[in-house]
This record gives structure tokens, sequence and C-alpha cells, in this order.
């Protein structure tokens, strides 16, 4: 009976944990297409700090999300990292790259578009030191 317990433990957990990093990525969602409408309508400081919302929510999906299945590690990956990026903060967006360009486990379309936000973001924070 302990080990049917535990694994039934295993699999609830896992599930409440799919659970919360959806539900993350769906606030930073709903937070980029706000922040999208707000920068059309040329509020830009406004727009970078819903930008900045939402990719701390999609950060901390990936935080939860880990690495179960590599392609969505990559898409949340991507996503925090370009969020930041529209945000005007070039370090978090650096520090994402950086951080999971070296894991093997990224997918190749992750890999490219990480390695094309680093060198964007690099230039950036340059540009504002």
């Amino acid at each position: 009976m302990t080990d049917k317990f535990a694994h039934m433990t295993i699999k609830s957990m896992h599930s409440e944990a799919t659970d919360v990093w959806e539900k993350l990525h769906q606030k930073s969602e709903r937070l980029a297409s706000r922040a999208d409408l707000t920068a059309k309508k040329g509020r830009i400081t406004e727009a970078e700090l819903l930008y900045a919302q939402a990719a701390t929510f999609e950060a901390a999906a990936l935080l939860i999300h880990g690495n179960r299945t590599p392609r969505t590690t990559g898409i949340l990956a991507v996503s925090a990292a370009a969020l930041f990026s529209k945000a005007g903060r070039p370090e978090d967006a650096l520090w994402i790259s950086i951080t999971l360009l070296p894991s093997p486990a990224l997918p190749k379309f992750a890999r490219d578009q990480l390695e094309e936000i680093r060198f964007l973001n690099t230039r950036s924070a340059r540009k504002a030191s």
C-alpha cells in the first residue's frame, strides 16, 4: 500500500505543478496582450511595465515546469527572454539566454532564438552602460 500511496502522491504533485505553471503562463499571455495594445496606443512606459510583469510570470512558469518536456521548456524560455527584452530589461533577457543555452535538452528552435535574443540584448546592455 505504501508504494501505491507514494505513486499517487507524486502523480498528484505533478498534476498540481502542471496546473500552476499553466496558470502562470496564461497570466503571462494576458499581460503580454495588454502590453501589446498599450504599446500600440503609444503608452510605452506603461507597456514596458506590463511586459515586465508578463516576463516575471513566464519565468516563474519556466522554473516550475523545469525540463519536463524540452519543447515546452524551450517555448517558455524564449517567451520569458523576449518579454524581458520588450520590457527594456536586457540584463534579465541575457540571464535567461545565457543560463539555458548550455542545456543539451533545449530544442534547436529555442537555442536559435535564445542565441538571437542573447546577441541583441548584449548590444542593448552595452549601450545602456
